[in-house]
């Protein structure tokens, strides 16, 4: 009793999740996330690759050192987190506009979502010149307010207002900046009028024509859903 006593409440609390510490690996993963989006400004890349070496390194002495294989099993989940986060920013940065801008252009359509305002093409390799310095996004979001049926790897031309992604509206709130980020869009609006059909420039790769498939599949479903079940019920049902 004297022992147990003396021993430190945070030591026993340790002790007894010894069946439940893998449990925490992911938590220590997020928190490694939640790191790297706190830092106040962007670290280098190479600061991504040495913190999936020193994971590396620190989940080999994990195996190795059994006694700490605890501590240093989370530390690797957390600089994990944190290498993995920069290393996604990295893959995903592409140009994004900084004002908005009207311009006639031509795209392939990636994916095809329903809105409120109408239907919202993801667009991809917009082709057009009259993009502002800075570089041409990878990516756009268009809405297209006109009744209109749309297929995922269709080549479309179209006059729209693009504006960069919208930052949070107060402290706290929903970043679509960011979150438009990670799916390297970088200019969302509407298109005036009714896109048409264009000719594609390329021919589609292995990979496009795979992604193509998927998400015309998707869009059908989402269609045959919403017909079935119209309102906000076939919209959650849609979203599942």
């Amino acid at each position: 009793m004297a022992n147990s006593r003396a021993t430190p409440v945070w030591w026993r609390g340790w002790t007894a999740e010894n069946d439940r510490r893998p449990l925490w690996l992911p938590v220590a993963l997020g928190a490694g996330a939640c790191l790297y989006f706190a830092l106040p400004s962007e670290p280098a890349i190479a600061l991504g690759w040495a913190a999936l070496a020193a994971a590396g390194a620190l989940a080999l002495l994990a195996a190795w050192l059994w006694r700490a294989r605890a501590v240093l099993a989370l530390a690797a989940a957390l600089v994990l987190g944190f290498g993995a986060a920069k290393l996604r920013e990295a893959d995903a940065a592409a140009p994004v506009l900084q004002q908005p801008v009207t311009l006639h252009l031509t795209a392939r359509i990636a994916a095809v979502e329903t809105g409120d305002a109408g239907l919202r093409l993801l667009l991809t390799d917009p082709i057009s010149g009259g993009f502002p310095e800075g570089g041409v996004p990878e990516r756009l979001r268009v809405t297209v307010r006109v009744p209109a049926d749309f297929t995922p790897g269709e080549w479309v031309s179209l006059t729209a207002r693009l504006s960069p992604p919208s930052p949070p509206a107060m402290p706290g709130a929903a970043d679509f900046a960011r979150a438009a980020w990670f799916e390297s869009v970088g200019g969302s609006g509407f298109s005036f009028g009714l896109p048409s059909p264009a000719l594609p420039p390329r021919q589609a790769t292995v990979v496009e024509r795979v992604g193509d498939g998927i998400a015309a599949l998707r869009w059908r479903m989402t269609k045959h859903i919403r017909d079935a079940l119209p309102g906000s019920e076939g919209a959650v049902a849609a979203s599942l």
